[in-house]
């Protein structure tokens, strides 16, 4: 199902059709759709910035992560 929205516990499909969504992604939206509380505190994060890409430089960087054993070497 392709949702168009969701609110609380329930989501709309793209032809208006209600559910009710038990899973919730899997219990990651406990507290529902667009929950104004979690939205705004999202809102205010993003504010801030949405990203950073630090790289080692003026000592920021103490550990490295890598994918592979090969780009750790």
């Amino acid at each position: 199902m392709s949702s168009k929205k969701g609110e609380g516990s329930y989501a709309w499909d793209m032809d208006d059709y209600l559910y009710i969504d038990y899973c919730l992604a899997f219990g990651s939206i406990i507290l529902g759709h667009a929950h104004l509380v979690v939205n705004q505190r999202v809102k205010e994060a993003i504010d801030q910035s949405t990203l950073f890409a630090w790289t080692p430089f003026a000592g920021v960087a103490k550990v490295q992560l890598t994918n592979t054993d090969t780009e750790a070497i």
